[in-house]
């Protein structure tokens, strides 16, 4: 339950109090007019109670607009709960002592209805379900005192369970509402820290991966590129033990091991982390091997890009060096690569396409299944 204990309204707080100020004034109103017309057709048998009681009822519901517009704080208060619940009580009340028996239609019906989502709207779906089930048996012990509970004990039970419902499904989804709200704030706040990390810390990090001699600091600088790339996709905490690593954690350990074993340059690009099966992220992550030291073996290059994504319920990875190149028509059987990048990815579904040119580098093309069993 999202309780807003201190009165500080979000957006959604404030366009909800002002709708049902609105609607306050409106069942006011409509009070007033039926109240009125009951009168003058004799139904009403204390019309100046009926509306001495709906003079401060619609004055509140003005109020209560004004409030949402320019102090909504002040109806998320404890007091303003407790007078709209108050009000409520003396409509329901005003009801059964101002009528002359039962009447089909009653001045208050519409707007004891504010209090019970006025408190769902505060205090979340058990404040909503209290209040309900609290203003009902209020209007149960007044149809008591007024009439006798013979004959009348299913209406009362009814209102008690209407208001109680009306409550509670309006606390339901005003915590739903605001979840929703702090969730896209959270993501709006992390996509503006993202742009600043990605042109800045993330930039001179890259550079330095590049640029630099130190081996120790490359890999510090590697590491905290991982870290802060987690951060932005959303995966906090720590990340998981070496078992358990995700397919983009477990290409950067290659790449940390190419880099540390062959001093050439690799870099990981995820725009997703997808979740492969085992076996397709096995087969994935040998393909990738094999095109990596493919690149720093047979073409000298001093720099491999791996490009993963996801956009279609498949892995999309594809391996870009800026090596000699070679003629694929002509060199591809001779460089291991039907039977160990080829071959694994085949044998889960996948295809492999290859693009290369003499002196213009390689790009290997790689698209598995999440699923071994859905081929693409």
């Amino acid at each position: 339950m999202n309780v807003r204990w201190a009165a500080e309204p979000t957006p959604t707080d404030r366009g909800a109090l002002f709708g049902l100020g609105v609607f306050r004034c409106v069942t006011a109103t409509w009070a007033v007019v039926v109240a009125l017309i009951d009168s003058r057709s004799g139904v009403l048998v204390h019309p100046s109670v009926a509306l001495g009681i709906l003079g401060p009822v619609l004055a509140w519901s003005v109020l209560t607009v004004v409030l949402a517009r320019r102090s909504p704080g002040v109806m998320l208060t404890a007091q303003a709960q407790l007078l709209d619940f108050l009000l409520g009580a003396l409509v329901v009340v005003g009801e059964w002592v101002t009528y002359d028996g039962a009447h089909p239609l009653r001045f208050g019906a519409m707007w004891q209805l504010a209090p019970v989502l006025g408190a769902g709207l505060r205090f979340g779906t058990l404040g909503g379900l209290v209040a309900g089930v609290g203003l009902g048996f209020v209007n149960a012990a007044a149809l008591g005192l007024a009439e006798g509970l013979e004959g009348e004990l299913l209406a009362a039970l009814s209102a008690i369970v209407l208001l109680g419902v009306a409550g509670a499904a309006t606390g339901a989804i005003m915590d739903r509402l605001r979840h929703a709200e702090d969730d896209l704030a959270e993501a709006k706040a992390r996509e503006r820290i993202a742009r600043t990390l990605h042109d800045g810390v993330l930039q001179t990090l890259a550079a330095i991966q590049r640029r630099s001699d130190d081996e120790e600091l490359v890999a510090l600088a590697r590491r905290q590129d991982r870290d802060l790339r987690r951060w932005i996709r959303g995966e906090a905490g720590p990340a998981p033990a070496a078992g358990g690593r995700t397919l983009v954690e477990a290409l950067h350990d290659l790449a940390d091991r190419v880099q540390a074993r062959d001093a050439v340059a690799v870099e990981i690009v995820a725009v997703t982390d997808p979740r492969p099966a085992t076996e397709v992220r096995e087969a994935l992550l040998g393909a990738v091997s094999e095109a990596v030291t493919n690149a720093n073996k047979h073409a000298s290059a001093s720099r491999v890009t791996v490009f993963v994504d996801s956009p279609d319920g498949a892995v999309h990875c594809s391996v870009c060096d800026d090596g000699t190149g070679f003629d694929t028509a002509g060199t591809v059987s001779g460089l291991g690569i039907d039977g160990s990048i080829r071959a694994p990815v085949e044998s889960v579904g996948g295809t492999v396409e290859i693009g290369s040119r003499p002196g213009e580098g390689t790009e290997v093309c790689i698209r598995v299944p999440l699923d071994p069993g859905n081929g693409p």
